[in-house]
C-alpha cells in the first residue's frame, strides 16, 4: 500500500469516529433536552399547586439534565422562597451562578437577597465588617429555624456523623455547625430504625456552633448591648443554676441560648444552643403512612382518590386524597392490601408493608382506556436509575414502529397517533408509560438499561399492563443479572406474557 493510500484510509478512519461521536454527542444531547423541558414544566405545576416536595424533585431532575441552563435553578429557589426558606434560595442561586454566569440569576440575588451586609450561611469565612458595627447571619438563623434533615443534607457536606437507636449527631463542614436529632415524647419518630438517620422532614432537636463568629459576620466578641439594637425576639441576659450568665433570644420559633459573662459578653467560643420550634403532635395521631397518588398516564398527582385499606385483623381504614394529591394514614405495622378508586381511573389494588416507623409509598393508577388500547407502566426502585421502555413491531396497517425516549410517538399514515410514551422517568422509581392506540397489531414490549449495570433483576421491577377496563396484568422482572428485559408481545389484541432476560 502507497502512503498516500495510508493517509487516505487513516483520514477516513478518523472521519468515521468523528462521525459516531457525533452521532452519540447529539443523541445524549436530545435525550438530556427533553428531559429537561418536561421536568421544568412539572416542576411548574407542582409548584403552582403548592405541592413543593414534588415541584422540588422536578426542578432538580432538570438541573441534572441541564445543569448549564438557569431555569431550573431558579424554579428550585423559587421553591425554597415560597416557603420562606431563603438561605436554600439564596444558595441554590449562588451555586447557579457560579455554573450558568446566568445575568438573570444575577439579578435574582441582587434583588432578592442583601448580599452587602449578610453573609451566606453556607460560608465559613465571615469577614467582620470594617465599621465594627455587629452584622447578625439572620439566613443562617433562618436556616437553623426551618431547616430540615433532607434540606442539610441536600446543601451540605457531613462529617463525624454519629448514631445510636434513638440518636443521630453531625457536623456540617464547611460551617462547624452540630446537628442533633434524637427521639423524644413530643417527637418519637425522629429517627428511623431502619437507618439510624433521621426521617427527611425532621428537624433537628438542637443545633450547636463551633464558631459562633459565623453567626455574627466574623467578630470574636459581641455585647447584649449590640444585640439588643437588632430587635431579636425575648432578648434577655439572666443568670442560671446550671449554665450561669447567659443570654437567650428566640427568632421565627427558634431559641437560642448563649453563655456570657455577668456583663453579657459573648466570646465566639462560648457554649451555645439552638433549639428549632417542633410542633408538638400526638403519636396515636401521627401517620405513619403517607405518599401521593400519582397519574401513571401524565406523573401528576391525582386529588379525590379513595383508598380502601384491609390488613392485620380485619383492619379497614379508608382516607382520601388532597388537593395535592397526597394521602396519610394511621395503621398498625403490617401487610395491607390498598384499593384506590377514583373517577375516570381503572381501579387499582396493591400490597404495601407498614413498619412500626414512618412509611412513605406513592400509589399509581391508570387513566381508563378505550376499546383497542393497551396501556404499560414500568416501575421500580432508586437503582438502576434509568430504564427505558421500548414498544416495536407493526400497526393493523402493516406499518413499521418503535417507540421509546428517541421517539417518544408514533404516527399512522393519516397522523393520527399510534403510540406514545406519555412519562419517561430518568431518576428511579417510575412510573414510566407507554400507550398503544392499535393493540390490532403485532407488538413486543421491553425494558432496557440505558446505563447497562445489569443490576434490573436483582433490584427489582415491575410492570403493569392494562387492557380495557380489565385488572392490570402483573409482571415482575426475573431474578437474574440483565441489561434487557422482554416483557411480552400483543397479537391482535392478546397479551402474552414471555418475562425473560434477553441481554
Amino acid at each position: 500500500m502507497t502512503k498516500t493510500k495510508k493517509l487516505l484510509l487513516a483520514a477516513t478512519l478518523i472521519i468515521c469516529v468523528l462521525m459516531v461521536a457525533a452521532a452519540v454527542g447529539a443523541a445524549v444531547y436530545h435525550r438530556n433536552s427533553s428531559s429537561y423541558i418536561v421536568q421544568l414544566s412539572r416542576g411548574e405545576k407542582y409548584l403552582d399547586a403548592g405541592d413543593y416536595e414534588n415541584a422540588i424533585l422536578c426542578y432538580r431532575r432538570a438541573v441534572d439534565a441541564a445543569p448549564e441552563q438557569a431555569d431550573g435553578y431558579i424554579g428550585l429557589a423559587q421553591v425554597y422562597m415560597a416557603q420562606n426558606k431563603s438561605a436554600l434560595a439564596q444558595q441554590v442561586l449562588v451555586t447557579a451562578l457560579e455554573k450558568t454566569g446566568s445575568a438573570r440569576i444575577q439579578f435574582m440575588i441582587q434583588s432578592e437577597f442583601d448580599t452587602s451586609t449578610t453573609p451566606s450561611p453556607f460560608s465559613s469565612s465571615t469577614v467582620a465588617p470594617a465599621d465594627g458595627k455587629l452584622s447578625l447571619n439572620t439566613q443562617l438563623l433562618q436556616l437553623i429555624a426551618t431547616g430540615t434533615y433532607d434540606d442539610y443534607r441536600r446543601e451540605q457536606q457531613f462529617s463525624d456523623e454519629h448514631n445510636s437507636e434513638s440518636r443521630y449527631q453531625v457536623e456540617l463542614a464547611d460551617l462547624g455547625v452540630i446537628l442533633s436529632f434524637s427521639n423524644s415524647p413530643e417527637t418519637p419518630r425522629m429517627i428511623d430504625p431502619n437507618t439510624g438517620r433521621p426521617y427527611s422532614n425532621r428537624s433537628p432537636s438542637s443545633v450547636t456552633m463551633r464558631d459562633l463568629s459565623v453567626l455574627f459576620g466574623g467578630r470574636q466578641t459581641v455585647h447584649f448591648e449590640e444585640l439588643s439594637s437588632l430587635g431579636l425576639q425575648n432578648l434577655e441576659l439572666e443568670e442560671s443554676e446550671n449554665l450561669g450568665w447567659c443570654i437567650s433570644f428566640s427568632f421565627q420559633g427558634c431559641q437560642a441560648v448563649i453563655q456570657s459573662d455577668s456583663e453579657g459578653t459573648i466570646i465566639s467560643s462560648a457554649w451555645n444552643e439552638f433549639i428549632p420550634f417542633v410542633q408538638e403532635t400526638s403519636e396515636d395521631q401521627q401517620p405513619n403512612l403517607t405518599g401521593s397518588v400519582i397519574n401513571a398516564q401524565t406523573g401528576a398527582v391525582v386529588s379525590g382518590a379513595k383508598l380502601e385499606f384491609r390488613g392485620p385483623g380485619g383492619t379497614d381504614v379508608t382516607v382520601e386524597s388532597t388537593s395535592n394529591g397526597s394521602y396519610s394514614a394511621v395503621l398498625e405495622p403490617g401487610v395491607y392490601r390498598v384499593t384506590i378508586q377514583c373517577p375516570g381511573f381503572t381501579e387499582e389494588t396493591v400490597e404495601v408493608v407498614v413498619n412500626q416507623s414512618s412509611t412513605i409509598q406513592n400509589l399509581t393508577i391508570s387513566p381508563l382506556l378505550q376499546a383497542n388500547e393497551i396501556r404499560f407502566v414500568l416501575t421500580w426502585n432508586s437503582s438502576p436509575r434509568d430504564l427505558d421502555s421500548h414498544l416495536r413491531g407493526t400497526s393493523s396497517s402493516g406499518q413499521h414502529i418503535q417507540v421509546n425516549y428517541t421517539a417518544k410517538k408514533a404516527y399512522g399514515q393519516n397522523g393520527e397517533i399510534l403510540a406514545e410514551l406519555d412519562v419517561d422517568d430518568t431518576d428511579g422509581y417510575g412510573p414510566e408509560t407507554v400507550t398503544l392506540y392499535d393493540a390490532g397489531g403485532s407488538y413486543e414490549y421491553v425494558v432496557k438499561d440505558f446505563q447497562s449495570t445489569g443490576t434490573m433483576g436483582s433490584q427489582g421491577a415491575t410492570v403493569k399492563i392494562y387492557v380495557g377496563s380489565n385488572a392490570p396484568i402483573v409482571v415482575d422482572v426475573p431474578q437474574e443479572q440483565m441489561n434487557e428485559w422482554y416483557v411480552c408481545r400483543i397479537v391482535n389484541g392478546e397479551v402474552e406474557v414471555v418475562n425473560i432476560a434477553i441481554g
